[in-house]
């Protein structure tokens, strides 16, 4: 059972909470018994506001000032001007938490010798269903609560066998003034506003509204709470929506909820499992082992921190970051994951680190998963967000902030897609964010092969980041390199005659990024170009030749992959960012078997960094990321062991780490979407072709000797392959790949490696010698 977290106690807090959501609204459920909290989130409850102000004057003549002082080795003067290149904050805002409905057993039921027992509450992932259960005064009492995307609205039941309870239903805000406002009709009213001080004037966000409609064979009465008294069962269902992308919110919901109630509880619920299954059925993930589902998710964790074997909760992680993807974007969500996904713990809303879209790393993880998993759809709402928010904007920046073409995105964005530079220097000061953003619309056509979504949608988008990388960089004689800057290091800095500085020119990571936008863009060009579409041929032949006068990557002086152009110290040798490593993963600049020297470099950079490191749930994820490419299996499962003792609580929710108390022990989406992804480069990956050739599928690539037996099913590669593998002992068995284009692919596992000719739509079945048959 890898597809189920359950407990024998009530939630306390959020990270032992069970999280549902339709890619809109969001809840996690606690379980209580007497008094149920379910937090209540929606995806556009934010703060702030659009600004045509972002963007500061001035900030072009001295980007300029700072390379020259870059490139002359002024660093004092450089970051003395720095903190001025920065961009506004203004009315930024953040995505705020909705409230908690309370769910609270009235009457006899409450009293001090009413003991339960049979306590159970679970999250099941493939129907997407949390469930609580538990026997009160000789009654079997249960609860289920779902979002449903057909319905675009929140469900739970709780009944008894046959026995009546009292309820009382209410929702209170979180530190804001949402509630239930009144009665109207057979709707029970909700409203509030987004407003906080801390990134906003406290005046400044979307209005929220919604109804809550109930059903009942027992007596319903509404004061300032909703009451049932002499229930067997009460259904609730809820809806809400703002005025971020709507007028009419209150018209919108209460459509919805007419809808959802005269369908029913049982066909909603029924709608909502085919809905979800229908995602979540497309791939299995299986470790063969002792079978502890008799166990509670909580206690299994312990043991496996302790020190014990537990595959099957691996397996169970694996399943979870493919949950909480389909559960927070769907096709039709308004918006991107922010940082918390759709769900809000309110930590980073009260920080200076808003709960938005950060874009030097967080966003790019959390939708990694989405091709290999089989759920590609998922990404749709970041490509809509880039298309109709973030590029319109993002051109104003390049043109105010750098006088340059296409569009720019920096380190961090919001519903209302801000782009400009960050207000504080020594964070904000780095341009490819949006670049790195846009590449996820590359990777959704390598896995798709959807040469429309290519030309349409995709490569407008691709043309104009690669505009602004090439009119970004400059021509430095000294050097003879295309250089970029001023930039930092995502989000590190180094040591230059005893003091720290941020700023730099031709940062590894800046020219990583740029190299890949040119060869995405180059890669692309011929598939889309025609007489009705051309392509400005003039541009391409620039980055042709800005392209090969790019720095090339550089091994300093301890053995390490350099950060900086300059061999520089960090200033934190145990930094969680690993930005210079891009090249190994995602992106395939570096492949380890034809770039020797390199991957040695990077095994170097890992142990270095990793000694003193100051670990958070995304950083792991890379680590194990990067030793799956460096085919290192070994290393890279130490890695995810290491993750379930340092940042993985009882929800398996993976966390920012305890020891990072600056960020309170948050959850960010990424954690666990981040480790699922690099699971599947332990099982699977493509490498691109040289030279023309073809490209290659690793099977098993970085499998570790404790996953001796296992398989799985609906993993897909880059190419339009959906891959299934089984082994045994360590060894494949059996692979079945379905093909949905007509190419040549080698396929290798191991030292065996045969080239095969696929048609569209045609399956091929081989063993472990790599002998296929159809």
């Amino acid at each position: 059972m890898n597809d189920i977290l359950w407990y024998k106690t009530p939630a306390t807090n959020l990270h032992e909470s069970l999280p549902v959501g339709n890619g809109r609204i969001g809840a996690m459920v606690f379980g209580g018994v007497y008094n149920e909290i379910i937090q209540i989130d929606e995806s556009t409850f934010w703060s702030g506001s659009a600004s045509e102000n972002d963007d500061r004057e001035g900030m072009q003549e001295l980007s300029d000032q700072l390379r020259k002082l870059l490139l002359a080795g002024e660093y004092d003067e450089a970051d003395r001007l720095g903190h001025h290149f920065i961009g506004n904050k203004g009315n930024y805002g953040t995505s705020l938490p909705i409230g908690h409905l309370h769910i609270n057993l009235a009457g006899s039921l409450t009293q001090t010798n009413r003991i339960f027992s049979d306590y159970r509450r679970q999250l099941n992932f493939r129907s997407g269903l949390a469930i609580t259960e538990f026997t009160l005064a000789g009654t079997l009492h249960t609860r289920e609560t779902f979002v449903s995307n057909p319905a675009g609205i929140f469900v739970t039941r709780y009944y008894a066998n046959g026995a009546v309870f009292d309820l009382e239903i209410c929702l209170e805000g979180i530190e804001n003034n949402v509630k239930i406002t009144g009665f109207s009709g057979d709707n029970y009213t909700i409203s509030g506003d987004a407003f906080e001080e801390l990134h906003s004037d406290g005046k400044t966000g979307v209005h929220l509204t919604g109804s809550i409609r109930l059903k009942s064979d027992g007596l319903l009465k509404f004061n300032d709470r909703a009451s049932v008294t002499a229930a067997t069962y009460v259904e609730i269902y809820l809806d809400m929506a703002t005025t971020m992308f709507t007028a009419t919110p209150e018209t919108e919901c209460k459509a919805r909820l007419n809808a959802a109630y005269a369908m029913g509880y049982e066909t909603l619920k029924t709608q909502h499992i085919a809905d979800h299954t229908s995602l979540y059925s497309r791939m299995e993930f299986h470790l063969e082992d002792e079978d502890l589902s008799y166990l509670t998710t909580d206690n299994r964790l312990k043991r496996l921190v302790d020190g014990s074997r537990d595959l099957g909760l691996i397996s169970t992680l694996f399943n979870y970051g493919r949950y909480l993807l389909i559960a927070s974007s769907r096709e039709d969500s308004p918006l991107p994951t922010h940082m918390g996904g759709i769900w809000n713990d309110n930590i980073y809303a009260r920080a200076d680190c808003a709960q938005d879209m950060h874009i030097d790393m967080n966003l790019q993880m959390q939708y990694w998963l989405a091709n290999p998993c089989n759920l590609s759809e998922c990404s749709t709402p970041v490509f809509r967000w880039l298309r109709d928010i973030v590029v319109p904007k993002g051109r104003v920046t390049a043109d105010k902030t750098y006088g340059a073409n296409g569009f720019v995105a920096h380190v961090v964005s919001n519903a209302w897609g801000y782009t400009a530079l960050g207000w504080s220097y020594n964070w904000g000061v780095w341009a490819f964010g949006g670049l790195w953003t846009a590449t996820l619309l590359w990777e959704h056509y390598r896995y798709t092969q959807d040469e429309k979504f290519l030309k349409e949608d995709a490569f407008p988008i691709l043309f104009e980041a690669a505009r602004f990388a090439s009119d970004y960089l400059f021509y430095d004689e000294k050097s003879g390199y295309a250089m970029s800057g001023p930039a930092y290091s995502p989000e590190n800095h180094f040591i230059y005659d005893g003091k720290a500085y941020c700023l730099s020119v031709s940062n590894t990571c800046d020219i990583l990024m740029i190299r890949e936008i040119f060869n995405i863009v180059l890669q692309a060009a011929p598939l889309v170009d025609d007489q009705e579409n051309p392509i400005d041929h003039d541009v391409l032949l620039k980055i042709q030749d800005q392209l090969i006068k790019l720095p090339p990557y550089r091994v300093g002086k301890n053995g390490q992959i350099q950060e900086w152009y300059s061999d520089f110290e960090e200033a934190d040798s145990g930094h969680r960012h690993t930005s210079h490593l891009l090249g190994l993963y995602p992106f395939q600049q570096i492949i380890p078997e034809r770039d020797l020297e390199l991957a040695q470099a990077i095994h170097v950079t890992l142990q270095r960094r990793y000694a003193d490191c100051e670990l958070s749930s995304w950083t792991m994820a890379f680590f194990i990321s990067y030793y799956a490419r460096l085919l290192d299996g070994e290393n890279a499962y130490e890695m995810l062991l290491n993750t379930f003792n340092r940042t993985v609580e009882p929800n398996l929710t993976s966390t920012m780490g305890k020891a990072l108390e600056m960020w309170g022990n948050t959850w960010e989406l990424d954690g666990n979407t981040g480790l699922t992804s690099a699971i599947c480069e332990m099982l699977l990956q493509t490498i691109p072709a040289e030279d023309g050739d073809t490209d290659t599928l690793l099977l098993l690539p970085a499998l570790p000797s404790a996953w001796d037996n296992g398989h799985v099913h609906g993993i897909c590669a880059a190419g339009g392959f959906e891959v299934s593998m089984e082994w045994q002992d360590g060894q494949l068995t059996k692979v079945k790949l379905r093909a949905n284009s007509a190419r040549h692919i080698r396929v290798r596992y191991g030292e065996n490696c045969c080239l095969l000719t696929t048609e569209a739509g045609g399956y091929y079945i081989g063993g472990p010698t790599l002998v296929f048959g159809n």
